[in-house]
């Protein structure tokens, strides 16, 4: 990282996985120690989150595939998912080492989402142009 540039596995894990910076956050403060339980409401508190927006970020990030949630009597909890635990883990070291060079990704990451859509979209309004013509 001494170059300015991440890791190419973060690079990719980010292009892949992470949508936003509170994604980005969680996972993060997730990572520190990625192989312990993270009780969800001082979790978000933390992070100085709105709860629903932050059990909803939660929610995307289980649904993807990265973290488990659990509910029990002393409240829900997270925990990274094992395959992607040393990953997180390494998230989190590269933020903390790098922060301004990850967040540059993040917004690379971002300006490339949003060049993608209007290209689909701008072809798309062609496309179907061209079935009403004919």
């Amino acid at each position: 990282m001494t170059d300015g540039r991440i890791p190419i596995e973060i690079a990719e894990f980010l292009r892949d996985q992470i949508q936003t910076y509170e994604q980005l956050e969680i996972l993060v403060r997730i990572g520190r120690d990625s192989a312990s339980e993270h009780f969800l409401d001082p979790l978000i508190r933390d992070l100085n989150m709105d709860s629903t927006a932050g059990a909803a970020v939660v929610d995307q990030l289980s649904t993807a595939g990265l973290l488990t949630i659990t509910h029990d009597a002393a409240g829900d909890s997270v925990r990274c998912q094992e395959n992607v635990r040393r990953l997180v883990a390494r998230l989190a070291e590269v933020y903390e080492a790098d922060r301004i060079q990850l967040i540059s990704e993040m917004t690379q990451n971002a300006l490339e989402r949003v060049r993608n859509s209007a290209l689909r979209t701008f072809s798309s309004a062609f496309l179907l142009g061209r079935k009403r013509d004919g």
